[in-house]
């Protein structure tokens, strides 16, 4: 059954490298959002399903130049494979799908990445973002007048790498055992990190569906 969530206080901080502090980005689950849990290979399917008054996945809480409740999405279906590596909570999943990580800024435009998704140990889902095609191959793209978000943006870029993890209330292992009725509330963070030379080039196929991804957004918010 669908849990109702409830609202999360996290901090959204975002140091530049000259700081020496590590650029981070704290999300909470918006409204009514939830991780939703399907049918599929291997052990089932998970998938964001909307707020159904906003039509977002997420939102940021707070910012060093100040709250401004910024809101967006995270869309695409991820396949859960086998457990492997332990029982219960402890149990390793591959997570295989790309997913479109996107906030808008109130005026047409979207601070945009591209996650692929590694694995999942106990409660924590683990992926890394994708270099974007084009000339920087940027993490993060964004071309609004959003002073936090072309903070985010800039500072992500010039570490070269990020990751991504969501936290659920409950272990996968105990989710995926519902038969995919299950719907749970999340948070998460992206993390900034130096570039991992086998991360410069992604494998076509999951480029490609960026691209793909870009492609269907559609203003104001995106399907979750």
């Amino acid at each position: 059954m669908n849990l109702r969530l409830p609202f999360l206080l996290f901090s959204l901080l975002v140091a530049g490298t000259a700081s020496g502090q590590t650029a981070t980005l704290d999300f909470i689950s918006q409204g009514s959002a939830l991780l939703s849990f399907g049918p599929g290979a291997g052990d089932g399917t998970l998938s964001m399903t909307p707020d159904p008054v906003s039509g977002d996945d997420i939102e940021i809480a707070s910012a060093i130049a100040g709250n401004y409740g910024m809101c967006g999405t995270i869309g695409g279906t991820v396949t859960i494979g086998p457990a492997a590596g332990g029982a219960g909570g402890s149990a390793d999943y591959s997570l295989t799908g790309l997913s479109e990580f996107s906030v808008y800024d109130g005026y047409s435009n979207y601070l945009t990445g591209y996650i692929s998704w590694i694995g999942a140990k106990g409660s924590v889902l683990s992926g890394i973002f994708l270099p974007q095609q084009g000339e920087s191959d940027e993490i993060l793209t964004y071309s609004g007048a959003s002073i936090p978000l072309a903070r985010i943006a800039k500072n992500f870029n010039e570490a070269g790498g990020a990751t991504v993890e969501l936290q659920l209330p409950e272990s996968l292992a105990e989710l995926s055992a519902s038969d995919g009725g299950a719907s749970t509330r999340f948070d998460g963070a992206l993390v900034a990190i130096p570039e991992a030379p086998e991360w410069a080039l992604p494998a076509g196929a999951a480029v490609l569906a960026a691209a793909a991804f870009r492609s269907r957004r559609h203003p104001p918010a995106l399907a979750g």
